[in-house]
């Protein structure tokens, strides 16, 4: 279904990113070596819509940040003292 939806070349998905300084284009490959893409890839859009969220809070906790205090500027902040972090959530919200 993603193949079908989303304008997908050589298995390379782009897009547009807003990050603190603006957009940015950027891409995310689709293959073997995606732990989130080999994970979601199969499953029905409704599951998929369920477990991002779920996704995203795992990540929080394991980060230690309390759900009720987060604010766009501060997860911005955050992200970008942490990369390692900001990876994972790139990864999760601009899932496909």
């Amino acid at each position: 279904m993603v193949y079908d939806l989303i304008s997908i070349e050589n298995d390379t998905y782009k897009y547009q990113s807003k990050d603190g300084a603006g957009a940015k284009e950027k891409q995310s490959i689709l293959n073997e070596e995606d732990d989130l893409w080999t994970k979601l890839r199969h499953m029905h859009i409704a599951e998929v819509s369920e477990k991002i969220p779920k996704l995203v809070k795992e990540i929080s906790a394991n980060k230690k940040i309390n759900d009720n205090k987060i604010t766009m500027s501060g997860l911005s902040q955050l992200m970008k003292k942490m990369p390692a972090f900001r990876k994972q959530i790139s990864k999760v919200c601009n899932a496909p």
